[in-house]
């Protein structure tokens, strides 16, 4: 994975109501949890950065796992979510047994990895029900990373197909699309 130092001020602009608000991580969580019809459960949150969806999946009453390969965002997570459980681990090596948790949620993680292919194995492999995967559009916009770091949707889907999660299904929210399998 990309090594990225984040400073105080790096931390806090992830967390300002600006970005909170583009993002709307509760309507993604609402729509997660839709998607996968239960009202209940065990949630990992892949590359969980300060913990802004997995304070929403707890907030909803599910028992939420965040991991991170940055030290520094895994104190900030535990620190703004402190009922979660937070763990440094990499997304290519994660540190639980098969069918451990109900589903799982990359948030704009995928493109920020070496190996995309090696993150959703792992992922799957987590997992009993559905992985969810939130990327940006592919096209040019004010937020988010430049086009050349988006991952086009057709490489998404052959990801999907690649690894045996099977059709990738998609929602558009907002400038981003909710990838998922079913």
């Amino acid at each position: 994975m990309n090594e990225k130092h984040f400073s105080a001020e790096s931390i806090a602009k992830l967390r300002s109501e600006k970005r909170i608000s583009f993002l709307d991580p509760e309507l993604i969580v609402s729509k997660c949890i839709e998607i996968s019809t239960l009202s209940s459960g065990t949630i990992l949150d892949i590359g969980t950065g300060t913990g802004l969806f997995a304070e929403q999946f707890q907030n909803k009453g599910f028992k939420v796992t965040g991991i991170d390969d940055n030290e520094v965002m895994i104190k900030e997570a535990q620190r703004l979510v402190p009922t979660s459980h937070f763990i440094q681990a990499s997304a290519d090596k994660i540190p639980f047994k098969d069918n451990e948790f109900d589903f799982a949620l990359m948030a704009h993680l995928l493109h920020e990895v070496e190996n995309p292919e090696a993150v959703i194995n792992e992922a799957k492999r987590v997992t009993k029900n559905n992985l969810f995967i939130l990327e940006w559009q592919y096209q040019e916009e004010e937020i988010g990373p430049p086009l050349k770091h988006r991952l086009n949707p057709d490489f998404i889907i052959k990801l999907f197909e690649k690894t045996g999660l099977g059709q990738a299904h998609f929602l558009q929210i907002k400038n981003m699309i909710l990838y998922y399998s079913k």
